[in-house]
């Protein structure tokens, strides 16, 4: 499912799935056809496989029409939060299980009342023990003391820098990571520990 700017990743999948003889379904959403981003493009792609939902000619897509879980199939969406979180909302009601649902997300979760606090990091391979002031983040001082962990947006909605903790009480803060994952993943580059957390590196 994607809307705006969220056709983008999606076609190159599209792309891939079709000159793989992939089984797919695309869902376009867009207030009109002179709105719909690449429609051409995906027409091409997607041929018959391609569902355009133009809501200003009265054909608005429902989440809630979307059928239950199925073991071989993945749902990818993208786009404005408003559809990604109905996408995420209508699965989670259909019985669709977190991990079979992807969601990119643009930008990073707001939260105007969070205050970050200082806490310690422990390298379970070594018992070093870093410690985390509340005007930086924790990728950031893994980096001062030479961990290279991977990153990419520094915004909490990519998962590059995605790394395990064995304990600690975690903040998490990202838009990337689903419930299962956050037992003992999390994503330094903005989520937090209250006091302490122990680091799987």
């Amino acid at each position: 499912m994607a809307g705006g700017i969220g056709v983008t990743p999606l076609l190159a999948m599209a792309r891939t799935l079709s000159a793989q003889g992939a089984d797919f379904e695309f869902h376009l959403c867009a207030r009109s056809m002179i709105h719909a981003p690449l429609l051409a493009d995906l027409r091409t792609v997607c041929g018959p496989r391609l569902h355009d939902w133009f809501s200003e000619e009265g054909r608005r897509f429902d989440p809630a029409l979307l059928r239950g879980p199925d073991p071989s199939t993945n749902v990818y969406a993208c786009g404005p939060q408003r559809l990604t979180e109905a996408v995420q909302a209508a699965l989670a009601a259909n019985g669709w299980p977190p991990e079979r649902v992807h969601v990119e997300h643009f930008a990073a979760v707001l939260d105007e009342n969070f205050k970050p606090e200082p806490f310690d990091a422990r390298i379970a391979s070594t018992g070093a023990v870093l410690h985390v002031p509340a005007d930086r983040s924790l990728l950031d001082v893994l980096r001062d003391h030479g961990f290279s962990q991977p990153s990419s947006c520094e915004l909490g909605v990519c998962g590059a820098c995605e790394c395990g903790y064995r304990d600690g009480t975690v903040i998490h803060r990202d838009a990337v990571l689903p419930i299962g994952k956050r037992q003992d993943r999390m994503t330094p580059c903005v989520s937090r520990a209250r006091v302490g957390v122990t680091l799987d590196l």
